[in-house]
């Protein structure tokens, strides 16, 4: 069974500067979990992927999809919930358009 790995709830916010802190923190994981000594360049190639998409999900530039997270999962050899240990659970999701808000209020 899977459990949620250890995180904590968000602190209520706008969505967009939640979204990018939890971002960043991804990254800042993401970075320690790199291979010492190795480069994002060389990080990447392990991965199979472009070295500037490792440095966006490094500086939380991008937000990875599930297929990213199973790539990143075998190149730093971790599980995903290593990945995304102690990141904040977001206190909102994505809002969604103005215009189905505001359809929705009428």
């Amino acid at each position: 069974m899977f459990t949620l790995p250890r995180c904590r709830v968000a602190a209520v916010g706008g969505y967009e500067q939640e979204r990018d802190r939890i971002l960043r923190e991804f990254g800042l994981n993401l970075a320690k979990l790199r291979p010492k000594g190795i480069s994002q360049e060389g990080f990447a190639r392990k991965a199979g992927v472009h070295r500037n998409e490792i440095g966006a999900l490094e500086r939380g530039e991008r937000e990875p999809g599930l297929l990213m997270l199973l790539i990143l999962t075998k190149a730093t050899g971790v599980s995903v919930e290593r990945l995304v240990q102690d990141l904040p659970i977001p206190a909102e999701r994505k809002p969604r358009p103005q215009a189905e808000r505001d359809a929705a209020s009428d």
